[in-house]
């Protein structure tokens, strides 16, 4: 423990911002390839092709025949699994007619999404370029296969102004789609989910840091005071969910397993928590938003940049590996800087 204290006054010593912005990318991805692809990578060099089990192979030949998208074995041309996110196993299937993405939610996530919300994405199939084409939901097993998206995720690419304005525009144009023919559900409240999972899975109090009490108090407190607006909102949006195409076309958006009922400002302070947004960078996004020198927006919005620090922080505090830790460093420090006027944990 004395060493890794040591280590993270070091980063703080050589730029935290840089830290951050290293941890976004590099750790995040070792990590979710060391947790998530490890059953795949038992080959003895880099150069070995990926071993996919029969069982996996199976599966994806039932989901995809049951979604018509198959007749044969056959048509499996290539199976490649593609796991960024922590709470889906994806895999990305070649088949003669199509490039798809096969997505199985883990429990009990996949109960957020429903018959209703599917069909719904169909629909806006036809009016929404910037959302992947939805095939086939299972309802018995959370299992989705979207037309597969080429392109780079805006973590991995250079974010030019040019490109943060257009997924500012991209984003409000999701959040005026009209919600006539919308199934009227729960909406989906960063902060209620946060004490909900909290009590449900408890608080390592050993890792807990109980000033971290105080700044949610403040933040609850500040939150419960607003009123914000709902629309359909993405929900859970990450940097690695924002897919840009070769050279400077119009990006799009993936992994819609909580799209639904929300607060659009949350859409953007969530992006820009998680993607480690500078003013900068926040500025030529909020530009494209239509949201440009709005000072009372940008401060509900970075509301919501907090709410989305504090969530991350809770999500962390769950699970034990040096990465969690890191970002438990992370976000308290980012914390407790603006709440506690403090800048040490």
């Amino acid at each position: 423990m004395t060493a890794f204290v040591y280590t993270c006054l070091l980063f703080f010593t050589i730029g935290f911002n840089t830290f951050t912005q290293a941890l976004t990318e590099d750790a995040y991805l070792g990590y979710i390839t060391e947790q998530f692809l490890h059953p795949y990578l038992n080959k003895k060099s880099n150069s070995d092709p990926v071993v996919i089990p029969t069982d996996v192979e199976d599966f994806l030949f039932n989901t995809l025949k049951s979604a018509s998208l198959i007749k044969d074995k056959n048509e499996l041309i290539t199976i490649e699994p593609n796991f960024i996110g922590q709470a889906n196993d994806v895999w990305i299937v070649t088949t003669p007619d199509k490039k798809l993405s096969v997505r199985k939610i883990r429990p009990p996530k996949f109960r957020v999404f429903n018959v209703a919300r599917a069909e719904f994405l169909k629909q806006q199939n036809k009016h929404i370029s910037f959302l992947p084409t939805l095939h086939y939901y299972d309802p018995s097993n959370g299992v989705t296969v979207y037309d597969y998206v080429e392109g780079n995720i805006i973590g991995l690419d250079k974010l030019t102004p040019e490109k943060l304005r257009k997924i500012g525009a991209m984003l409000k144009q999701l959040h005026q789609t009209p919600m006539d023919n919308y199934p009227m559900e729960t909406l989906f409240n960063p902060m209620e989910i946060i004490e909900q999972k909290n009590k449900h899975y408890g608080i390592n109090k050993e890792r807990f840091n109980p000033r971290i009490a105080v700044v949610h108090d403040k933040i609850k407190t500040i939150f419960n005071a607003m009123t914000p607006k709902v629309t359909l909102c993405h929900n859970d949006i990450l940097w690695s969910d924002i897919i840009y195409p070769e050279g400077e076309g119009t990006p799009k958006l993936i992994d819609l397993d909580s799209f639904g009922l929300g607060f659009p400002y949350w859409d953007l302070g969530s992006l820009i928590s998680w993607s480690d947004l500078d003013d900068e960078e926040t500025g030529y996004l909020l530009e494209g938003y239509g949201l440009k020198g709005n000072a009372q927006a940008l401060e509900e919005i970075m509301v919501f940049k907090d709410i989305a620090d504090l969530f991350e922080y809770y999500v962390n505090l769950k699970h034990e590996k040096v990465f969690n830790q890191l970002m438990l460093v992370k976000y308290g420090h980012r914390l407790l800087r603006k709440y506690d006027n403090t800048k040490s944990l």
